[in-house]
């Protein structure tokens, strides 16, 4: 969890202190908001790796702000805590983007285990699209395609897949969904652009493309 930036939303002072410092004991750079306002003036200063919160806020009655955070921030990693865990806010959470739906008072080493697995995942999911944004700029622009570049752009592309099919407790899979909408829109892209490319490494490129779709 070294280094993971993490938003915890919690309206309770004394779990917000004890979780908070729990947290930074193991490494995490923690912003604590007491409810979806003060959330939602953390998420538009600063980038975070996961967001942890309780459920039961002022103003996220039936997980409307939940909702609203998934919809607008679709890479960030969100888990839910509740010290009351009933039923149809499990089944409407697991209809979000949400990372896992926790019992209050959780158990630290697994959680630490579970935020530690989203920190890195999370890093890599923004670097793949990242990767993915600049290969579409390029191709877009009629730039010299560069096998080594796409090469890159593929693995971290694998690499994120990987991770979401490995963990499928964790990590929805609505995410290994968007990731595997993301790579058939690159072939997409090099298919519509194949007039530029010149070498057989692309050729092969695309065919690994393919394959990592099909599988």
């Amino acid at each position: 969890m070294l280094g993971a930036r993490i938003l915890f939303v919690e309206d309770d002072p004394v779990n917000a202190t004890a979780v908070g410092a729990w947290l930074r004991r193991n490494g995490a750079l923690v912003a604590v908001a007491a409810d979806p306002v003060a959330a939602d003036g953390e998420l538009a200063r600063q980038e975070f790796d996961v967001l942890l919160s309780d459920v039961c806020l002022p103003g996220n009655d039936k997980l409307v702000w939940t909702e609203r955070v998934a919809r607008t921030h679709p890479a960030l990693p969100i888990v839910l805590l509740t010290g009351r865990p009933e039923l149809d806010s499990a089944i409407k959470a697991a209809n979000l983007h949400v990372a896992a739906f926790i019992v209050k008072p959780p158990d630290f080493p697994e959680l630490g285990q579970l935020l530690a697995h989203l920190n890195l995942t999370a890093r890599r999911h923004r670097r793949a699209h990242a990767s993915l944004r600049g290969l579409r700029v390029a191709l877009a622009d009629g730039a010299t395609a560069d096998p080594a570049r796409l090469d890159s752009v593929l693995r971290d592309l694998e690499e994120v897949l990987l991770d979401l099919e490995a963990a499928p407790r964790v990590l929805s899979v609505s995410r290994a969904g968007h990731l595997r909408a993301a790579l058939a829109d690159a072939v997409r892209v090099i298919e519509e652009t194949k007039h530029s490319f010149r070498s057989r490494e692309l050729g092969n490129l695309r065919q690994r493309l393919l394959q990592t779709l099909a599988s």
